[in-house]
């Protein structure tokens, strides 16, 4: 409490000195800080630990091929419903030439059409002849912004194609250009309706053009200064493209309710007839201690999110956590700098006094929970417990395509390439075999081993060393060709030199430099990021493990890279954080309120009301976007991170609220204490739940799907925490349950037990 008292006489006594210098640091920062959005990381890349499968598979296909072409790569498609015309395939000669001359983007690295080859026909050219593809592969990562700006280059060169032709680029680089861009677009939305709506609401509270400027300017200061404190790290580690979306509301909706508690008791302090410079040193040392451990389960909630291993979480939930520190210390120094220099002024017109409400609606509510707390209680219970059962119904969705808008050029391409193609085509799973020898002087086996894989159930085509093209080519007939390719150039035939060295081209390519490493790419007759394609992976993985048992070869190392290895590993990292950090996040906040309360059984019901009020609120977001809206699932990042930001967020209100009850309890017993405490708190902390559901509320109106449903998610149990738990629940247990609330200790009892108020 000292601290605390002397930050209020620091800030009352050096305000001049105080704002300057927040004002410069945020101004230093902004100037010389990159831009987030560049250095932000969209999708999985960069977020699975490096001994997940897939990594170890990407880093095979960077060593020893080259780099993952199936990532790295994007496919442009070229669809005419009643099939392509000639003037279609001049049209597609135009674009290939544009991609292999000077002018196209310089990352380009090589492309893949039907016109190179006649055998090419059976892959890039639809069955029924309505679609042809064109492979363009990239020699930069899928997510740097050289690639972003190559695939915007391409789909500005397929803007204008024949009448009735439809051109688009798809595949995994457009996948991760479209889901960067709709983030960035998603911030550029979010952000400004965020500040108007937090201006609104505070005039609303305050009826006052002067209040609203201590909490706008607060928060202001300490978003342009995390974010560019966030973005000058992210040139050195990996940062979640999200973390901004975060930042906005997080610290625009908990900055909030920080000052306005400042605010609110600021203006009882005055009302009592104290000084500003005497209300801000009693605000600050009567409140600072409760919005610190406020701030506390924020920042312990997010931070322990760095016990992840998908990052996702990890690169967002701490750098959130570091600009709640950075708001909180706003909080304790530059507002209440403010405040001392405003004075009374700061409500104008309407004196402090006024803002005292005295037996208002929460008094009124009050007193009907210290009458039957036991029936509030249980009716809070009622209302809570029906929608749990929408839990038992949630899927998780790993659908990335379902991330991006539906008239998105990625989506649209990938419609265009399903209805000639089939599903599985755009995005094949690469599985890599290493052996102690040479694999093209066992051809045989690799045929063998292919073979095999394609008895998976759904397995559609597989292209590899003895069938580049999908169909097995006489590779028994390469084999002195592939031990000395020197060979070919002595056939006198120049058209079947130029086959024969095309087919060691082709097996080569399936294999890598030494020899060693045998790439296999299976297409699957299933919807890329369906769980049924996740689903698959533990087949293919159980298949190749079985048929190497078969061929022999039992001390082979194989790994299974592309998207959807990739995405079953995301399920797999995400099920293990989830465990992880439920325990560790509910152990980290129930420490902090037993240190706040010197409590170790109020913790436990304030966090089984937090419990429950987070499966209702998944409970509903199931049934309003699975069941109403007919999503296949939750976005799979749902779950997790609602859960973390309604545990930390909601015990907010429960440490503002128990704060109160605990101070006034000491002074006028346990049921006037309550009443006292919900009477005074219950407007503010209304104000601060919708400031706070609202903040994450404008979230929805993103079109990226994790986005809109985590804001849905978090607008939905903050408003149940609001008037529900904070407001009826907690108080009910808290006269019901009496002074064995502080056990260990022992609160004084002024009035008898069940004293009417």
């Amino acid at each position: 409490m000292r601290l605390f008292t002397w930050l209020g006489w620091f800030s009352s006594r050096f305000p001049y000195l105080i704002i300057p210098a927040w004002l410069a640091l945020a101004a230093g920062l902004m100037l010389f800080a990159p831009s987030l959005a560049e250095v932000s990381k969209t999708g999985d890349v960069g977020m699975l630990p490096e001994d997940m499968d897939s990594v170890q598979a990407q880093s095979v296909l960077a060593r020893e091929f080259g780099g993952n072409d199936n990532l790295r790569s994007g496919v442009v498609v070229l669809r005419r419903a009643g099939g392509l015309t000639d003037g279609d395939r001049a049209y597609a000669e135009e674009i290939i030439a544009w991609l292999r001359s000077n002018k196209a983007p310089k990352n380009v690295s090589a492309v893949v059409n039907a016109f190179d080859s006649p055998d090419l026909q059976k892959t890039l050219v639809s069955a029924d002849g309505s679609a042809m593809l064109i492979r363009v592969s990239f020699n930069t990562e899928p997510v740097t912004q050289s690639t972003t700006d190559a695939v915007e280059e391409i789909r500005h060169e397929l803007k204008e194609p024949p009448a009735g032709l439809s051109a688009n680029f798809t595949g995994s680089v457009a996948i991760y250009t479209d889901l960067k861009q709709v983030a960035a677009k998603s911030v550029d939305q979010t952000t400004p309706l965020t500040v108007i709506l937090v201006i609104v609401i505070l005039l609303i509270i305050y009826r006052s053009p002067v209040a609203p400027i201590v909490p706008l300017a607060t928060i202001g200061v300490s978003f342009f200064i995390s974010r560019s404190v966030v973005a000058i790290l992210g040139q050195y580690t990996n940062v979640s493209s999200l973390t901004q979306e975060f930042l906005v509301a997080v610290l625009f909706g908990a900055g909030t309710d920080y000052c306005l508690f400042l605010i609110s008791r600021f203006g009882e302090e005055l009302g009592e007839g104290r000084s500003r410079r005497e209300a801000v040193e009693r605000t600050i040392g009567r409140v600072g201690e409760a919005i610190t451990s406020s701030a506390a389960t924020v920042i312990v909630g997010l931070a322990f999110t760095l016990l992840a291993v998908f990052g996702l979480f990890s690169k967002s939930g701490p750098f959130i956590a570091l600009g709640v520190g950075i708001t909180l210390l706003a909080g304790l120094t530059l507002a209440p700098s403010m405040m001392a220099i405003l004075g009374a002024a700061m409500f104008w017109p309407v004196h402090p006094a006024r803002h005292i409400e005295r037996h208002g609606v929460w008094y009124w509510v009050a007193r009907a929970i210290s009458r039957k707390p036991a029936l509030m209680l249980l009716a809070s219970v009622a209302v809570l417990l029906p929608p749990t059962v929408g839990v038992s119904w949630m899927h998780k969705d790993i659908d990335y395509l379902n991330s991006l808008p539906a008239d998105s050029d990625t989506v649209a391409g990938f419609r265009q390439l399903k209805q000639s193609f089939g599903e599985g085509e755009m995005l094949p799973t690469t599985i890599l075999v290493k052996r102690d020898g040479d694999w093209s002087t066992s051809l045989a086996q690799a045929e063998q081993l292919a073979q095999e894989l394609l008895k998976i159930h759904n397995a559609k085509t597989l292209r590899t060393a003895t069938r580049p093209l999908g169909e097995t080519i006489p590779y028994a007939d390469l084999a002195p060709l592939l031990a000395n390719p020197a060979l070919a150039a002595m056939i006198p035939d120049p058209s079947l030199r130029q086959q024969a060295e095309a087919a060691v081209t082709g097996v080569r390519s399936y294999l890598s430099k030494d020899g060693r490493w045998l790439r296999l790419d299976l297409v699957m007759n299933e919807e890329p990021y369906s769980t049924a394609a996740i689903d698959s992976m533990a087949r293919i993985r159980e298949a190749t493990r079985d048929a190497l048992n078969g061929l022999g070869l039992t001390t082979a190392e194989f790994h299974l890279g592309g998207s959807m290895p990739t995405a079953a590993d995301v399920r797999q990292a995400t099920d293990r954080d989830t465990v992880v950090l439920t325990g560790a996040v509910l152990v980290g906040i129930f420490v902090i309120l037993m240190f706040l309360l010197r409590s170790l059984v109020a913790p436990v019901y304030l966090i089984l009301t937090i419990l429950l009020s987070y499966l209702t609120t998944l409970g509903m977001t199931t049934i309003a976007f699975q069941n109403i809206a007919g999503k296949a699932g939750l976005a799979w990042a749902v779950p997790l991170f609602s859960f973390i930001m309604l545990v930390a967020l909601g015990e907010d209100y429960n440490i503002f609220l128990m704060s109160r009850i605990k101070e006034e309890t000491a002074e006028k017993g346990r049921v006037a204490g309550v009443v006292r405490a919900v009477e005074r708190t219950g407007g503010i902390i209304t104000s601060c739940g919708i400031i706070l559901a609202g903040t994450f509320g404008v979230m929805m109106i993103s079109q990226m799907a994790e986005v809109k449903e985590i804001g849905f998610a978090i607008c939905f149990g903050i408003i149940l925490d609001t008037f529900i738990v904070r407001s009826v629940m907690v108080p009910s247990l808290v006269t019901l349950i009496g002074r064995w609330s502080w056990w260990p200790r022992r609160m004084p009892e002024v009035e008898p037990e069940g004293e009417a108020i």
